[in-house]
């Protein structure tokens, strides 16, 4: 089974990020979880560059998820929602709407490690 791991956290040493990759060490035998590299330069949603040529880490993005089993987002809490370049990735990967989408009908699960009692929530 393959996973694609996705932090919504930027920064460098983010727990999600590292969340992500102790999930990645400790995966059972036959689970492959690799680490989505690339967040920072997705660029925001724009239906108008959403066409048969979207910009390159769209594709990559897109590309991806549908190589994936499932999709592992790992996510800070960020005034009470997730991230905005987190939500970049939910809108680029499920266009187009219906089936030809990366994430249709996709098995996601989403975690979140804070060191605050609030952060992941």
């Amino acid at each position: 089974m393959r996973i694609l791991g996705i932090s919504g956290s930027l920064r460098a040493a983010s727990h999600n990020t590292a969340l992500l990759r102790a999930a990645a060490r400790l995966a059972p035998e036959g689970v492959e979880l690799e680490l989505y590299e690339g967040l920072d330069s997705l660029p925001p949603y724009n239906e108008d560059r959403d066409t048969e040529w979207p910009p390159e880490q769209v594709s990559r993005l897109r590309e991806q998820i549908a190589a994936a089993d499932a999709v592992l987002f790992a996510t800070p809490e960020y005034n009470g929602t997730v991230p905005g370049h987190l939500k970049q990735v939910v809108d680029w990967a499920s266009r187009p709407r219906g089936g030809e989408a990366a994430l249709w009908s996709k098995p996601v699960a989403v975690i979140g490690a804070s060191v605050t009692d609030y952060g992941a929530l």
